[in-house]
């Protein structure tokens, strides 16, 4: 297990990395040893079940993480497992939103963020400077990890990691 952090709309947000786990989707996974239920009760007994079972709904599975495994796995097919507060889970992905200081064009935004790991995905028309970014390079670290680098430039007015999270019910 890992503490982390990332700044979102000027607050800091919490995670716990659950190192020994990544989540998977149904079709990319492996055969496990053990249960879902006895994966989470082990590394994470603060996750409401009604947590676990949402994910499942939604396709994905949780193992243990394979030692042999590369570290930039989780980019290809595998996500981060984090828990926020109150035992929510959240799955990290290699994408940031990010919001670059200056007005730049999607070639100039690529050549600012190229030294940190990233290229455009998309700009985000509704407003100026607002790209999807995705991390491409490894070794500069994952999102959350290139989030804290980029604010800490300067470069950009905010990053944030997109993060698979479940959204409950909404009253009417």
């Amino acid at each position: 297990m890992r503490e982390r952090s990332f700044v979102r709309r000027n607050k800091k947000v919490q995670l716990r990395e659950l190192t020994e786990l990544v989540a998977l989707r149904k079709e990319d996974a492996r055969e496990g040893s053990l249960s879902q239920d006895d994966i989470l009760a082990q590394t994470a007994p603060d996750v409401p079940k009604e947590q676990l079972r949402a994910f499942e709904n939604a396709g994905w599975v949780f193992q243990e993480r394979d030692p042999e495994a590369s570290p930039d796995a989780y980019a290809q097919s595998q996500a981060q497992v984090f828990v926020k507060s109150g035992g929510r889970i959240a799955l990290g992905t290699n994408v940031l939103n990010v919001q670059l200081k200056e007005g730049l064009s999607e070639d100039e935004a690529n050549a600012a963020l190229q030294p940190h790991g990233c290229r455009v995905i998309e700009g985000m028309s509704f407003a100026p400077g607002l790209f999807r970014v995705a991390v491409v390079d490894p070794s500069q670290g994952d999102a959350v990890d290139v989030a804290d680098q980029l604010l800490n430039s300067g470069l950009v007015q905010f990053a944030e990691p997109e993060l698979i999270e479940v959204v409950g019910p909404r009253s009417s």
